[in-house]
């Protein structure tokens, strides 16, 4: 046959209009990438009448790696709401791609989506019997993160509108908005119908962006007044290169001067937000439990540890005071190991464990506490959204693991060794202080306030996250 049909049909708890609603909203297309896809948008284009999914709506992405990569450019057609949606390829890898989505009502409060794909690879003849499996392997791949992705999203929505005991879209206003963590985040809101503006370091493009200068101390006060909240992810990465006195300055810095400034402007705007929500990490706790035998896991009441991280985590939290003096509820998400291929610690683990040469670094016995990337995003939105979240919150999954444990999962499921060790005396020659504190310590810390408030996980296990981030 000269063209293949995928298919793939999922029911979701929304409505048609809600369902058909969240694909035509700023950043569904952010969303529905899966992160083990090497695919980028470039640029879209809306329909003469602004609408992103609309016929004539244009999206041009880049596809692959490296040299192989290439361009997809997609149109819109057949735009029916809230029943159906097409895109279909006008220039990239195969010789004939239509995408028909069809949303289908199941009754009063639910939906189903079929996803629907009528292909053609290039040399049909000739390339069919040898890739023709593999593509297919692949969208099965993509389609079940897509649809998995699109039912936590609008469940997540849906418990946020009935945590905020409304349905109005909230204003948000996002710093570190262009990190791994905020341009997720950035997406997750905006597909739940909130506007989101984004701090910026240069001319801003449009009107939801504002210009700062956090090394100058410079945002002006009246351009931040009357969000609904605020979202502060600011820092440079933690886990980059040794920690010299040099890299010290700059890690401190980014975290406590910008979020100084961030504070001051929007105490000073005299309209402060009702909520703000500022990014921190479990490596304000002490991190060398397991030295001592210790194996009872670390809660937000846990004291702060000793050394240049926890001191910092501490400045970090301190420099939101003001806001909390006038009555804003300020709520710290304790971030642990934000797991997504995309970027972190999983991406740089990635090489070494397809090779097959993964394995325990140092003894494996230190703590490595890790969030799926998703989890991570929910995990903020829900402090946003919940009129009694103050406070520090471990945003960790809901079993601690070490990290002779953590490797062996990985090298699991994507069927490799992992048994080579990576020994402490190498970490630290090759790292000096931040690979004895990131690498070869860590503390086993638990999420108990997210628990007993009533968050809910969309991967709480290992092999879950692992496979639905890697398409396994």
């Amino acid at each position: 046959m000269s063209h293949a049909t995928f298919q793939i049909s999922s029911r979701f708890d929304a409505s048609p209009q809600e369902l058909f609603a969240w694909h035509g909203r700023p950043g569904a297309l952010e969303r529905l990438v899966p992160p083990f896809d090497p695919v980028r948008v470039l640029a879209s284009e809306p329909a003469p009448d602004g609408n992103p999914i609309g016929d004539g709506a244009r999206v041009l992405l880049r596809v692959g790696k490296g040299p192989f990569s290439m361009k997809w450019e997609a149109l819109h057609s057949g735009y029916d709401p809230p029943h159906r949606f097409v895109d279909s390829q006008e220039r990239g890898p195969f010789s004939a791609w239509r995408h028909e989505h069809v949303v289908q009502p199941e009754d009063e409060s639910a939906s189903r989506l079929v996803d629907t794909v009528n292909y053609r690879l290039p040399l049909h003849a000739l390339s069919g019997p040898i890739v023709g499996g593999m593509v297919r392997r692949k969208l099965e791949a993509t389609f079940r993160y897509r649809h998995a992705t699109t039912i936590d999203d609008l469940r997540d929505h849906a418990d946020a509108r009935a945590r905020l005991g409304h349905e109005l879209p909230l204003r948000i206003l996002v710093c570190g908005a262009s990190g791994l963590v905020g341009r997720g985040l950035c997406a997750l809101l905006t597909t739940g119908g909130h506007e989101v503006v984004r701090l910026v370091r240069r001319e801003p493009r449009g009107a939801d962006e504002i210009r700062w200068d956090p090394a100058r101390g410079e945002l002006d006060p009246e351009a931040v007044a009357a969000f609904d909240g605020v979202v502060n992810l600011s820092g440079a990465n933690i886990a980059e290169g040794r920690w010299t006195d040099e890299r010290k300055r700059v890690l401190a810095q980014s975290r406590t001067d910008s979020t100084a400034t961030l504070v001051r402007a929007l105490v000073d705007s005299g309209a402060a937000p009702r909520v703000y929500v500022q990014a921190s990490a479990i490596g304000y706790y002490d991190d060398g439990g397991f030295e001592r035998g210790e194996t009872e896991p670390l809660d937000e009441n846990a004291p702060r540890g000793e050394g240049f991280l926890p001191e910092l985590c501490e400045r970090w939290e301190a420099e939101a005071a003001p806001l909390e003096a006038v009555g804003v509820r300020t709520a710290f998400a304790r971030f642990g190991v934000v797991l997504t291929p995309r970027g972190g610690a999983l991406q740089k683990l990635l090489p070494p464990f397809l090779l097959g040469a993964g394995g325990p670094v140092g003894s494996g016995r230190q703590g490595l506490c890790w969030v799926a990337y998703d989890d991570a995003l929910a995990a903020l939105l829900f402090l946003l959204t919940s009129a009694n979240a103050s406070g520090p919150y471990n945003v960790v999954a809901p079993e601690p693991i070490v990290q002779r444990a953590f490797a062996r999962e990985l090298g699991s499921v994507l069927g490799r060794p992992a048994f080579l060790p990576l020994p402490g005396f190498a970490v630290s020659a090759l790292f000096g202080e931040m690979g004895r504190t990131i690498l070869l310590r860590g503390p086993l810390v638990v999420p108990r306030r997210l628990e007993d408030e009533g968050f809910r996980w969309r991967r709480p296990t290992l092999e879950g996250a692992l496979r639905h981030l890697l398409g396994r």
